[in-house]
C-alpha cells in the first residue's frame, strides 16, 4: 500500500510537471495562422457550397460579365425565349454577398454570342447576334446604383445593325476613347474585323463594317471562337479556330479612329483536329500573351506567345512547339481566363462532370506552371452539374465572380458564383484616412505570398494623374506627406509591396490641405535639389527630369542621366528576376553641371527592365525592352540647377577641381600657404614625403566599423515546437514512468 501510494504521488507530480511545461510551450509558441499560397482557390458562394445566386430560373446562356464600379457588375445574357437581357448585381469585396439589382430586356427577338464592354463611367456597349442571325451593336447606361437605361437598343428601335448576314462568336474591344473593334464569324463562317465609334452618350456610328461595305475579311475559310485583345496602342491579337479546325493567332494594326485595319501576321499554333475551340486570350505583359483553349481530344491546354511592337508573333509554349501545358486530360470547354496578379492566372471552364476553377503561373518569358489543375489533381470543382458560357471577372485583389449557365440535369439556368484566389502580391489596401496636414493612415492588408516590405504612397490633384511621394522604404501604416500646396484638395492612395511585386492601390481619399509643411533632406548625396523645392523647374508640377537612359548589350551596364529640383532622387530598377537600386556612377563626366549619372549592371538573361526614379514631388517610371541590342533613349529638357543644388558629389578629377572660384584651386585646397612642405614636421623633408605626410601628432584613426553580419534569416520555429517538443516530452515521460515503475517494484520486493 505504501509503495502504491508513493508511486501514485510520484506520478501525479510528474504529470503536473509535464502539464506545466507543455502549457508554457503552448503559450510561448502559438500555432501559426494558416496562409494560402499563391493560386490557392477557395469556394465562397458556389453550387458546391449550396449558396450561390440563381439569377434566372429559365435560361442564362452566352454570359458576358463586366465590372461597373467597386461593387456593381453588369451581365449580358440570353434569357427566356432566347431574348436579350442586361442584369446588374452588387457583389461585396469578399464575395460573401451577391444581390441582383435590376434587369432590362433589351431585345425581344433574339440575342446570343454576347460581348459586353464599358465605354465610360456609366455607358456600356454590347455586340451580339440578333434577329435572323444578323449582327447588332446596342448601348446602355448603368448608374452607380445598378439602374439600367436603354440608349440605342432593339427595344428602343434604334440600335445599329452592322452585319446583315450572320455575326457569331463576337469579341469586342476598345481601341481609343470612342473607337471600338469587333472580331466575329460572318457569312460562310469567314472571319471579319469591323470598327465603330461610340460617344459618351451611347450614340453608335459604323466606321468599317459589312453594312458600310468596307470592313476587313481576314479569313476566307473559317474563323470561329474568336478572342481579341489589345497588345499596344495600335496592335491587336486575335485567337480563333481556323481552316481544318486548327488553332491560329493573327495580329492587326487598327488606327485610333478605326478607319484603317491591316492584317500584319498569322501563326498556326495547333495543327490537331480540333485544334482550338473556346479560345480565351489574355495579355501577360507588354509583349507576351497567354491562351486557354480546347484542343485535341477536347482536352484543356494553355499556350503562350510573344508579339512585338510590329505585330510579329513568336510561339513560346505551344502545340506546334510541342511544349504547351495540358492542364485537363479529360475535357475542358467554355474557357474564361483572367489575370490574378503579375504571374498568376485563373481559368473557369466546364470539365468532366461539372464546372471547375484552375490556376497557373505564367512568367514574363511565357513559361507556364500548373498550380491548381486537373492534371495536378487539386483544382476546385464548384459545380457538379453543367457549367457552360463561363464569364469570369475580378471583384477585389483576391475575389472573383463567375457568371455561367448550368445546373443539374439538362438545366441551363443562370448562376453567379464567387471564389477567393490567393495572390503572391499583397492584397488591396483598405480605406486611407487623411488629415488637413497631410497625415495618412491605413490598415495593413493581407501580405500575399511574402511579407510586406514597403508601401507606395501617391497623390493627385485631379484623381487621375498620380505622383509618388518619396518616404523611403517603410512598413509603417502611417505617413506624413510634405511639400504640397496649402489650400488645395489632394487625393491620396496607397499600395503595399512585397518580394513578388506591388498590390492594388487603395481607393483614393481626398482632403483639403491647409497645414502642410515642407522639409527637405540636407545630407543626402543621392542627387536632387536641397533647400527650396522648385516644383515648376521643368514645367507645371515638374521637378524631376531624365536626360538619357542607356543600356550596353556588351557590358550589361544600365546608366541613367537625371536631375532633380525638389529633394534627393531615389532610384530603383526592376527586372523579371529581381528588384535593385541604381547607385551613383563612379564615372561622372561633366556632361552638364545639372546631370547626375546613376548606374547598375543587369543579368545577361534579362529581356526587359523597368526604371523608377522619384524625388519629393515627382516620379519617372518607364519599361524598356532589350531586343538583343544596346539602348540609348534621350529626353529633351534643361534643368538650370547646379550640381551642388542637386546634392551630388562628383568624382573629383583635375578638371572638376578647376570649377572652384580661387585662381589657384589646386594649391588653395589646404589652408597653409605651402601645404605640401608643411605636412612633414621636420625642417628637411624626407626623401619620400608621401610616407610621412603627418607623423605628429599621431592622428587618431577613425574607428573601424565592423561589418554588419548578414542577418540570419528568421526560421519559423512554431512548427518545430509542435513536432519536436512533444517528442522530447514523450521521452521524458517514458523515462520517468520507467523509473517510477522500477522504484515501485523495489518497494514491493522490500
Amino acid at each position: 500500500m505504501i509503495a502504491n501510494k508513493h508511486s501514485k504521488n510520484l506520478t501525479r507530480v510528474s504529470f503536473a510537471v509535464l502539464f506545466t511545461i507543455t502549457l508554457s510551450l503552448a503559450f510561448h509558441a502559438p500555432l501559426p495562422e494558416a496562409s494560402a499560397a499563391a493560386g490557392d482557390i477557395t469556394a465562397v458562394k458556389t453550387q458546391s457550397e449550396g449558396n450561390n445566386l440563381e439569377h434566372d430560373l429559365d435560361l442564362g446562356a452566352h454570359a458576358s460579365l463586366v465590372q461597373v464600379d467597386s461593387d456593381t457588375y453588369a451581365l449580358a445574357y440570353t434569357g427566356t425565349g432566347t431574348d436579350g437581357f442586361i442584369s446588374t448585381f452588387t457583389i461585396s469585396s469578399d464575395g460573401t454577398t451577391i444581390t441582383e439589382v435590376a434587369s432590362l430586356e433589351h431585345d425581344t427577338d433574339n440575342a446570343s454570342h454576347n460581348s459586353l464592354v464599358q465605354v465610360d463611367s456609366d455607358t456600356y456597349a454590347l455586340a451580339y447576334e440578333g434577329a435572323d442571325s444578323d449582327g447588332f451593336i446596342s448601348t446602355f447606361t448603368i448608374d452607380s446604383d445598378g439602374n439600367i437605361t436603354a440608349v440605342m437598343t432593339q427595344s428602343e428601335g434604334n440600335n445599329l445593325e452592322h452585319e446583315t448576314d450572320i455575326a457569331r462568336y463576337n469579341s469586342l474591344v476598345q481601341v481609343d476613347s470612342d473607337t471600338y473593334a469587333l472580331a466575329y464569324s460572318g457569312s460562310g463562317s469567314d472571319g471579319f474585323i469591323s470598327t465603330f465609334t461610340i460617344d459618351s452618350d451611347g450614340a453608335i456610328t459604323a466606321v468599317k463594317t459589312q453594312s458600310e461595305g468596307n470592313n476587313l475579311e481576314h479569313e476566307t475559310d473559317i474563323a470561329r471562337y474568336n478572342s481579341l485583345v489589345q497588345v499596344d496602342s495600335d496592335t491587336y491579337a486575335l485567337a480563333y479556330e481556323g481552316p481544318d479546325s486548327d488553332g491560329f493567332i493573327s495580329t492587326f494594326t487598327i488606327s485610333s479612329d478605326g478607319t484603317t485595319i491591316t492584317e500584319v501576321a498569322s501563326l498556326e499554333h495547333d495543327t490537331n483536329i480540333p485544334g482550338a475551340n473556346y479560345n480565351s486570350l489574355v495579355q501577360v505583359d507588354s509583349d507576351t500573351i497567354a491562351l486557354a483553349y480546347t484542343g485535341w481530344g477536347a482536352d484543356g491546354f494553355i499556350s503562350t506567345f510573344t508579339i512585338d511592337s510590329d505585330g510579329t508573333i513568336t510561339a513560346v509554349k505551344t502545340q506546334s512547339e510541342g511544349n504547351n501545358l495540358e492542364h485537363d486530360t479529360r475535357t475542358a470547354s467554355y474557357n474564361s481566363l483572367v489575370q490574378v496578379d503579375s504571374s498568376t492566372y485563373a481559368l473557369a471552364y466546364e470539365g468532366a462532370g461539372g464546372g471547375f476553377i484552375s490556376t497557373f503561373t505564367i512568367d514574363s518569358d511565357g513559361t507556364i506552371t500548373a498550380v491548381k489543375t486537373q492534371s495536378e489533381g487539386n483544382n476546385l470543382e464548384h459545380e457538379t452539374g453543367s457549367s457552360v458560357y463561363n464569364s469570369l471577372v475580378q471583384v477585389d485583389s483576391d475575389t472573383y465572380a463567375l457568371a455561367y449557365s448550368g445546373g443539374a440535369g439538362a438545366s441551363n439556368d443562370g448562376y453567379i458564383s464567387t471564389f477567393d484566389i490567393a495572390t503572391s502580391t499583397p492584397h488591396k489596401v483598405g480605406t486611407v484616412s487623411t488629415t488637413s496636414s497631410g497625415q495618412l493612415s491605413w490598415t495593413a492588408p493581407t501580405a500575399g505570398g511574402s511579407e510586406i516590405t514597403d508601401y507606395i504612397i501617391q497623390y493627385s490633384t485631379d484623381d487621375s494623374t498620380w505622383s509618388t511621394f518619396d518616404d523611403g522604404t517603410s512598413t509603417s501604416t502611417t505617413a506624413t506627406v510634405t511639400c504640397l500646396t496649402n489650400d488645395t484638395t489632394y487625393y491620396f492612395r496607397v499600395a503595399a509591396v512585397n518580394s513578388s511585386g506591388t498590390g492594388d492601390f487603395s481607393s483614393s481619399s481626398s482632403v483639403l490641405l491647409t497645414l502642410v509643411t515642407c522639409t527637405t533632406d540636407s545630407t543626402s548625396t543621392g542627387g536632387g535639389g536641397h533647400g527650396n523645392c522648385d516644383s515648376r523647374a521643368f514645367g507645371l508640377n515638374k521637378s524631376l527630369k531624365v536626360n538619357q537612359v542607356s543600356y550596353d548589350i556588351e557590358t550589361f551596364e544600365l546608366a541613367v542621366q537625371a536631375y532633380s529640383a525638389c529633394g534627393p532622387i531615389t532610384s530603383k530598377v526592376f527586372t523579371s528576376t529581381q528588384l535593385g537600386t541604381l547607385g551613383l556612377s563612379m564615372n561622372q563626366p561633366l556632361l552638364d553641371e545639372n546631370i547626375v549619372i546613376y548606374s547598375t549592371y543587369l543579368e545577361e538573361s534579362d529581356k526587359k527592365f523597368r526604371i523608377l526614379l522619384e524625388n519629393d514631388r515627382n516620379s519617372f517610371d518607364e519599361t524598356f525592352y532589350i531586343y538583343d541590342k544596346s539602348i540609348i533613349k534621350t529626353y529633351k529638357g534643361f534643368s538650370h540647377y547646379t550640381s551642388e543644388q542637386q546634392g551630388t558629389t562628383y568624382q573629383q578629377s583635375e578638371p572638376i577641381l578647376e570649377l572652384a572660384p580661387e585662381p589657384e584651386p589646386t594649391l588653395e585646397l589646404a589652408p597653409e600657404p605651402e601645404p605640401i612642405l608643411e605636412l612633414a614636421p621636420e625642417p628637411e623633408p624626407t626623401p619620400e614625403p608621401t610616407l610621412e605626410l603627418a607623423p605628429e601628432p599621431e592622428p587618431t584613426p577613425e574607428p573601424t566599423q565592423e561589418p554588419t553580419p548578414e542577418p540570419t534569416p528568421e526560421t519559423d520555429t512554431s512548427m518545430w515546437y509542435w513536432f519536436v517538443i512533444p517528442g522530447l516530452l514523450g521521452m521524458i515521460f517514458l523515462l520517468l514512468y520507467k523509473r517510477m515503475h522500477k522504484n515501485a517494484k523495489n518497494v514491493v520486493s522490500n
